[in-house]
């Protein structure tokens, strides 16, 4: 399980499965590498 806390209080907010998460990473590496119209990726950091 994949857990996310709140930075500020460390309360657990969601919990996900390891399997949404690598869904939810090759959905986005799909993305980046064959960009459809409509989708604007930017680089922030």
């Amino acid at each position: 399980m994949v857990r996310v806390y709140d930075a500020d209080t460390n309360e657990l907010i969601r919990q996900y499965p390891p399997d949404e998460v690598l869904a939810l990473v090759r959905t986005i590496k799909q993305m980046v590498d064959n960009p459809e119209p409509g989708f604007i990726l930017r680089d922030e950091a």
